[in-house]
């Protein structure tokens, strides 16, 4: 019995090491293709294997606020290229692209776009995220009806 149970572990720990392995081989590469590739460790434990030889072929992005209780919390969007079953992310890995609206919708960062376009990022990176503004602007509230049942 002690043995079927040591035999089971040992399959299980083969199997999750040999899938690291094989991560691990084809970061090898990666980083042997894109000389520059640097992890970056982010809030919340999010690395980035970053390389500035992918910012003009980046076909999506990560993005998140910041902070998970802040009102104003920063939103931050990783853009990246996928290769290789890898996700290999622009370098810069991390713009910041606005803030939280204390509720009350999503407000964009004075020139967020420029910096993107400066770094190559595509346009169609860009456009996707300003769409994400315009579904989620602030409510002017001097335009809100005030409630009637006053």
């Amino acid at each position: 019995m002690k043995e079927e149970k040591l035999a089971e572990f040992l399959d299980v720990s083969i199997a999750t090491h040999q899938g690291k392995i094989e991560w691990l081989s084809k970061m090898k590469t990666a980083a042997a293709k894109y000389p520059d590739l640097d992890r970056n460790v982010f809030r919340w434990d999010k690395v980035c294997y970053a390389t500035a030889a992918v910012n003009n072929r980046v076909t999506d992005y990560d993005q998140r606020h910041n902070c998970g209780c802040c009102a104003d919390s920063p939103i931050e969007v990783f853009p990246y290229f996928e290769e290789d079953g890898l996700k290999l992310y622009s370098s810069p890995a991390c713009f910041h692209v606005g803030q939280a609206n204390y509720g009350n919708g999503e407000i964009p960062a004075e020139g967020w776009d420029a910096k993107m376009r400066e770094a190559g990022i595509p346009e169609s990176i860009i456009a996707q995220i300003q769409k994400f503004f315009d579904n989620h602007k602030p409510k002017d509230w001097d335009e809100v009806e005030e409630d009637s049942d006053e």
